[in-house]
């Protein structure tokens, strides 16, 4: 920190509460610089160490007994002696059987939640969009009531208007004779 000089403002000397202020906030994980804080693949490492521990696979063997077995037994006998082979091939440390274990626990974890909660969305979404569709139509409905009886009251008076009014109309007009009535 800079001594405080007579041509800089008050306001950039600082004291030793500025500075215990920052240091304050140096400590808060908000405030770590962004190379600080815990990386995605970090957190994505946190979680997945717990569940992974593959365990060395021993040595793929046939079956002892597998001329004693029957014909589909010893063609299952031979599928799982060649997947086991395979596998072991691959990773006889066994990484890849810990990494299908671990990918059918999340997905089971995603598939699970899935497959009960999304019926009963879809149920809800469904029953909503009827009860929208329902309200909306007796909305309408009871906006096109008032309108029509409106409608309706505003022809009975013209009508109860009309009716008052012709007689007096027809009372008014004079008469007219006939034009051969002035000859004589």
């Amino acid at each position: 920190m800079m001594p405080p000089s007579s041509n800089q403002p008050p306001y950039l000397h600082g004291d030793d509460e500025d500075d215990n202020h920052w240091n304050d906030a140096a400590s808060d994980p908000r405030m770590r610089p962004p190379s600080s804080l815990p990386t995605q693949p970090a957190g994505l490492k946190s979680l997945v160490t717990p569940h992974w521990s593959p365990q060395p696979l021993p040595p793929p063997r046939v079956d002892v007994e597998l001329s004693k077995l029957s014909l589909l037994e010893r063609a299952a006998e031979v599928l799982r002696y060649m997947f086991t082979k395979a596998e072991y091939w691959v990773s006889p440390g066994g990484a890849l059987r810990e990494w299908v274990k671990l990918n059918l626990r999340l997905g089971l974890l995603i598939a699970i939640p899935a497959v009960l909660v999304a019926p009963v969305v879809t149920l809800f979404l469904g029953q909503l969009s009827a009860w929208v569709t329902h309200l909306t139509e007796t909305t309408s409905k009871l906006v096109l009531f008032p309108l029509s009886a409106l409608l309706v009251v505003g022809l009975v008076c013209a009508l109860v208007y009309l009716a008052r009014a012709l007689p007096w109309a027809l009372m008014r007009r004079p008469s007219r004779r006939p034009p051969h009535y002035y000859d004589d």
